[in-house]
């Protein structure tokens, strides 16, 4: 919620023009997102601890649609934008909970996790709406609405992912095709001179 705020914040400190140069798009928030999860699993081993649950971060997944809406709002074509984004946002929902195993291929692996929060996780993934969230708004808000939505389906969808994965049953998302390749890691400022 905080690099969401953040993301508003440089909006209305650096204007529409600088703000965009500083929000990485959907997909390459999306490769980083995933990278960064990728580099802290390969720290955790089974038997899970509730401490490693940390690595379980849904919010790094609703901070890039954060920024994909943004910059959808500074777009000349808002609610096309806002379209597309929704469309590419249920299109990779649905190929990250194809890379998720069903619960009965991670049953007994690790307890409580395996065989009570990943089924859980595996159903809310697979839900259905409960109803049109956003009916009866303007166009503009319907759009944004439903890019928002389809966050965070996306989200609970990464979540249930990365729980497969910390429970060795899900390949990783470069393998498995849903991601692509983050990008280079951004240059660390020099430190300031001194005389």
């Amino acid at each position: 919620m905080r690099a969401g705020l953040a993301i508003l914040a440089a909006v209305a400190t650096a204007g529409a023009g600088a703000a965009s140069a500083q929000v990485e798009d959907h997909a390459t928030c999306m490769a980083r997102a995933i990278a960064l999860f990728e580099d802290e699993a390969t720290r955790i081993e089974p038997p899970l601890a509730r401490t490693d649950l940390a690595a379980l971060r849904p919010d790094r997944v609703e901070t890039c649609g954060l920024g994909a809406i943004v910059l959808c709002d500074l777009s000349d074509d808002r609610v096309p934008c806002q379209r597309a984004l929704a469309g590419e946002q249920a299109a990779l929902t649905e190929a990250v909970l194809a890379a998720a195993p069903p619960p009965e291929d991670l049953a007994g692996r690790d307890g409580h996790w395996s065989d009570g929060l990943y089924p859980v996780l595996w159903a809310l993934g697979h839900g259905s709406s409960a109803g049109p969230d956003c009916e009866g708004s303007t166009e503009m808000m319907a759009a944004w609405c439903d890019t928002r939505e389809e966050s965070r389906r996306l989200a609970g969808a990464v979540t249930l992912w990365q729980l497969a994965r910390l429970l060795g049953g899900a390949e990783p998302a470069l393998e498995a095709g849903w991601i692509g390749p983050p990008p280079p890691p951004r240059p660390e400022p020099r430190p300031a001179a001194t005389e």
